[in-house]
């Protein structure tokens, strides 16, 4: 076999560099850490505690997400008393706003389902690295 050319072995100086670059911490990255333990350090009770009951972003998420299902279930009864006045145009168009703001609220809730998911995953495998 002949050997290719153009391409050249690994030299040992590069080796070795790219390791020492590679273990030595990153300037941001040390900074960070420290940021990271001095929050460790600090009481928890210097932090701010919610007041129990009080509004919170997770309530005001389910709050309009009830909202937008009461106003659905509303207008799908609405619609369905409706029906025999419409033409047959206006009754196809409204059962495809109606189809379309149903795959828009179960989307919604499918994509809040998986946050909330995620953060229990992430709270209990914090709980279990304790």
């Amino acid at each position: 076999m002949t050997p290719v050319n153009g391409i050249s072995g690994i030299n040992g100086l590069d080796v070795q560099h790219s390791l020492d670059h590679a273990s030595s911490p990153n300037g941001d990255l040390q900074s960070l850490a420290n940021r990271f333990s001095d929050l460790l350090s600090k009481e928890p009770s210097a932090q701010p505690v919610p007041e129990v009951g009080a509004p919170s972003v997770l309530s005001h998420v389910v709050g309009e997400h009830e909202r937008m299902y009461r106003g659905l279930f509303h207008d799908i009864a609405k619609t369905s008393l409706d029906i025999d006045k419409m033409t047959p145009q206006q009754a196809t168009a409204k059962q495809m706003e109606l189809m379309f703001r149903t795959v828009n609220v179960n989307m919604q809730h499918n994509a809040c389902t998986y946050v909330a998911q995620s953060a229990k995953s992430g709270l209990q495998t914090l709980m279990k690295n304790q």
